[in-house]
């Protein structure tokens, strides 16, 4: 994404033909909400501390699983 190019007056610092399109990215919808998910991430590790955010999301995702996968008859975990 930048060029790194040595002058006489030292080294220079250019963005790349690629580097339009990344910041285009940046300001896409999708990325937008991946920050927006960040933000929201970063304000419960502070506010819980990184065990209990990570002990809630275990369990979230522990009940997410059992609804979607399911159990079997022996009631071993399908996946």
């Amino acid at each position: 994404m930048v060029l790194i190019c040595a002058s006489d007056d030292g080294i220079e610092y250019r963005a790349s033909d690629e580097a339009a399109a990344y910041v285009e990215l940046l300001e896409s919808g999708y990325s937008m909400r991946l920050k927006t998910a960040a933000d929201w991430i970063a304000r419960e590790v502070a506010s819980k501390g990184k065990s209990e955010f990570l002990s809630e999301l275990r369990l979230k995702l522990d009940t997410w699983t059992t609804a979607f996968i399911g159990h079997n008859e022996q009631g071993m975990l399908l996946l």
